[in-house]
C-alpha cells in the first residue's frame, strides 16, 4: 500500500510540474506577446508558402477534371452555410496542428525513475509517428489543393499561377493562422524550449481561431469581387 501511494503521489507531482511550466510558459509570453509570436508567424508563413508552391507544381502537373467545378469562392449564391463549412474544416485542421505541439511535449518528457526500455523507447517512436503523420497531412493538402486549383482555373478561365494569386487575398492569412502551431513547434524546438510546446500549442488555437473565422467569411462573401 506504500507503494501505491507514492506512486500516485509522484504521478500528482508529475502533472502538477507540466501544468506548472504551461502557465509559466503563458505568463512569460504575456509579457513580450509579440517578440514571441512574431517568429511563430513567420515560420507559418514560410510552411504556408511552401504548401501553396506544391499546390502550384501538382496543377501544373494535372490534368483538370471535365466537369465544371464552381468553387465557393467564386460561387456568387454561396452563403453563411458555406463559411460555417469552411470555418468547421479549418477549425479541424487548425486543433490537429495544436495537437501536435501537445504531442511532441508528452513526447519529449523525460522516462520515468526505473523505466523499462520499452518506457524509453516509447519517446523516440512517439516522435517519429508524430513527424510522419505530420508529413503525410501537408502532402495530403498539398494533393487535394493542387487538384482544385487545377480544376477551378479551367473551369474560370485563368492559369494556375493567376487564379493562385487572387486566392491570396484569404488563402495567405488562412495557411498562416492553420500552420502557426507548426511554425511555433519548429521554433521552440529548435530554440530547445519543448517544455513550452504544450503552451504553445493552447496559446495558437487561441489567436489562430478568430483569423480562421475571419477568412472563412472573406472566402465566401469577398474573394469572388478580386475575380
Amino acid at each position: 500500500m506504500e507503494g501505491a501511494r507514492t506512486a500516485v503521489a509522484d504521478r500528482a507531482v508529475v502533472i502538477d510540474v507540466r501544468v506548472s511550466e504551461t502557465r509559466a510558459a503563458l505568463r512569460r509570453w504575456a509579457h513580450a506577446p509579440a517578440s514571441n509570436v512574431l517568429s511563430w508567424v513567420a515560420g507559418s508563413l514560410i510552411i504556408g508558402a511552401l504548401l501553396l508552391a506544391g499546390a502550384l507544381l501538382v496543377a501544373s502537373l494535372s490534368l483538370p477534371g471535365t466537369d465544371p467545378y464552381t468553387p465557393v469562392f467564386a460561387d456568387p449564391t454561396a452563403g453563411i452555410a458555406d463559411a460555417l463549412r469552411i470555418f468547421a474544416r479549418n477549425s479541424l485542421v487548425l486543433a490537429l496542428h495544436s495537437l501536435v505541439c501537445v504531442a511532441v511535449y508528452l513526447a519529449t518528457r523525460p522516462a520515468p525513475p526505473r523505466a523499462s526500455r520499452l518506457q524509453e523507447r516509447a519517446g523516440p517512436l512517439a516522435l517519429s509517428v508524430i513527424a510522419g503523420l505530420t508529413i503525410y497531412s501537408l502532402a495530403s493538402q498539398t494533393w487535394h489543393l493542387g487538384h482544385d486549383l487545377a480544376s477551378a482555373a479551367h473551369t474560370l478561365g485563368y492559369s494556375n499561377a493567376g487564379l493562385l494569386v487572387r486566392l491570396g487575398l484569404h488563402a495567405i492569412p488562412e495557411l498562416t493562422a492553420l500552420f502557426l502551431p507548426l511554425g511555433a513547434c519548429v521554433s521552440l524546438i529548435r530554440r530547445d524550449r519543448v517544455d513550452d510546446l504544450a503552451a504553445a500549442g493552447l496559446l495558437c488555437f487561441a489567436l489562430a481561431l478568430p483569423v480562421v473565422a475571419t477568412c472563412a467569411c472573406i472566402e465566401t462573401f469577398v474573394t469572388r469581387f478580386v475575380l
